[in-house]
């Protein structure tokens, strides 16, 4: 009996170049209940290039480690390389950019379902832990059924679904009416998930849960009012900001100031003056006035917050691995 159920009710989807460990403690903080590292070469890790940086931390307990690749037997090697650093590996079988999809990597599994199969099959045998599938409706039309079948069929004890073919890129509209009654297994949806009404639309249709992918980056307390919190204090987003950044630089140092400028919009979409001071962020070129910055910004102060990080931020040694 499938006795895999994921850890909560909402959480951070994974997106390259985004969910890294700043982004997720941000997000932990704001309610995300679990969340997953970013994409990992399966090639990387069986042939022992450093991937360590994108593994789970030691004081993270709910994200699990997504792997993707081409050659079923190369996954299910790199899964049990790995495993033992998450509470579950996740399968790769959604991404739609080409530099993944051309090396059949990816959604591009969604185009060949018997590769799929066989995919699922070599890496459940090879785990001991928990595996799920992250999916999408189809290749270029809707097979979701026949692709969950599959799954379940090989052994797979979940899947993540994200309601568009492999096609449709990011493009259109996510299928929000998905039929989830006939399955038992857990799965998760994601797709469009830009407010917490989103998020409610797809637990109506079954969902075990629902990931927040661009949702996340555009307003990371999103997982706040997901919860049911109605409003979010400026100074908390602030804050919020400040963290990431302090974090950023404690990870990667000076190439963090060129990573948060992703992050720039999401922070202060829609606030007063947001316009000139994102145009000025983008402008900065060191982090210590990108703190300052964001402190004015806001109205806290500098030296009080840095007081914090010390005393707050860093007691767990969350940076260490």
């Amino acid at each position: 009996m499938n006795s895999f159920g994921f850890p909560g009710i909402v959480g951070l989807a994974p997106m390259a170049g985004i969910t890294d460990f700043c982004f997720r403690k941000i997000c932990f903080d704001w309610g995300a209940d679990f969340a997953y590292t970013e994409m990992i070469s399966a090639e990387s890790i069986v042939r022992n290039i450093a991937v360590e940086h994108l593994l789970p931390s030691k004081v993270e307990s709910n994200v699990a480690i997504q792997i993707f690749g081409s050659d079923p037997c190369k996954i299910a090697d790199a899964a049990a390389l790995v495993e033992s650093k998450g509470p579950w590996i996740n399968i790769n079988a959604a991404c739609p950019v080409r530099k993944v999809v051309s090396k059949g990597a990816g959604g591009a599994l969604l185009r060949d379902l018997k590769k799929l199969r066989q995919v699922v099959r070599c890496t459940k045998s090879a785990v001991k832990k928990p595996l799920t599938v992250k999916v999408r409706l189809g290749w270029d039309r809707d097979e979701v059924d026949r692709i969950i079948q599959i799954c379940l069929e090989e052994g797979a004890d979940g899947l993540e679904i994200h309601t568009r073919t492999v096609k449709q890129l990011y493009g259109g509209r996510a299928k929000r009416n998905l039929d989830l009654s006939k399955w038992k297994a857990p799965i998760a949806l994601s797709g469009d998930v830009f407010t917490a009404q989103d998020f409610h639309t797809y637990v109506m249709r079954g969902a075990s849960a629902v990931l927040v992918a661009r949702g996340a980056l555009r307003k990371p307390w999103i997982f706040r009012e997901i919860k049911g919190f109605q409003s979010t204090e400026l100074s908390q987003i602030g804050r919020a900001f400040l963290i990431h950044i302090f974090l950023k630089r404690a990870v990667k140092g000076d190439r963090s100031l060129y990573e948060m400028r992703q992050f720039v919009r999401g922070y202060t979409n829609g606030m007063r003056n947001a316009r000139e001071f994102r145009e000025r962020f983008m402008k900065i070129k060191d982090c210590d006035s990108m703190i300052e910055a964001v402190a004015e910004f806001y109205g806290l102060s500098v030296n009080q917050f840095n007081h914090m990080v010390k005393a707050e931020l860093f007691k767990d040694r969350a940076l260490e691995k």
